[in-house]
């Protein structure tokens, strides 16, 4: 047998002697590793679920903004014109008054 061929199973030898040595805490590390594995799936599934919750209540808020833009249109329309009313309401009655004087 050559020396390289010897150096090698010696290695190969201590190396299997180490992970025997070890496997309880490789058996632990990687039974961590799944369930890390795990919790991050299920992590993943709940924020592609609140993305979609997300994006339904977007669509949702845009037609509500659209619907209250409506109605404050509306709103300053029927203010400007009583506001217009008043004004000329108000300009006749100071006539009155100016024509009195």
């Amino acid at each position: 047998m050559k020396l390289s061929r010897l150096l090698a199973v010696g290695v190969a030898g201590y190396a299997t002697y180490q992970v025997y040595k070890n496997r309880q805490a490789i058996k632990e590390g990687l039974l961590s590793a799944k369930e890390s594995s795990q919790a991050i799936k299920e992590d993943v599934n709940n924020i592609k679920a609140n993305l979609a919750v997300i994006q339904d209540q977007k669509e949702q808020l845009k037609a509500i903004s659209e619907d209250l833009s409506y109605k404050f249109r509306v709103f300053n329309q029927e203010t400007q014109s009583r506001l217009e009313e008043i004004h000329h309401t108000m300009d006749k009655y100071q006539m009155t008054t100016n024509s009195e004087n």
